[in-house]
């Protein structure tokens, strides 16, 4: 069994503002907690909750400003690319979502991050790395 499907082997990211559903304008506007930044990450293996139920990072491209974060964090597959696997274990890539400023172009991938995925049974541990600016991983 992998170790990082174990409890002691991966920690538990259970912030419900990193939902896909969730508008980051709300949290600009009644100022009660910053963006989600997670360029200060540890690296490591995690696995998504959203209230008390696993989740797993959406492999859409993530409208700008969910998640709790400005620049959205999402799981990109490729043509060939699929999940993996019960235990199986696949390097993927995720991509931040990030919007122009006086232009209506938006960029589905204007940052590649390398995240390793691990299928435990019932749910996804994802190898993060810590983003390079202010980004935010997404969950559904």
């Amino acid at each position: 069994f992998p170790p990082e499907c174990s409890p002691g082997g991966h920690s538990v990211l259970q912030n419900p503002y990193r939902s896909t559903t969730f508008s980051s304008s709300w949290l600009q506007q009644s100022g009660l907690q910053d963006f989600i930044c997670d360029h200060s990450l540890t690296p490591g293996w995690y696995q998504f909750q959203i209230f008390d139920k696993p989740a797993s990072m959406p492999t859409q491209c993530v409208e700008v400003n969910h998640c709790g974060t400005q620049a959205p964090v999402w799981l990109s597959l490729g043509e060939d690319e699929s999940l993996p696997g019960p235990l199986e274990v696949r390097q993927l890539t995720a991509c931040a979502a990030w919007q122009f400023f006086q232009s209506a172009s938006r960029d589905c991938c204007l940052f590649r991050i390398p995240v390793t995925v691990r299928n435990c049974g019932n749910f996804y541990v994802y190898l993060l790395q810590p983003t390079q600016r202010c980004m935010g991983y997404c969950a559904q």
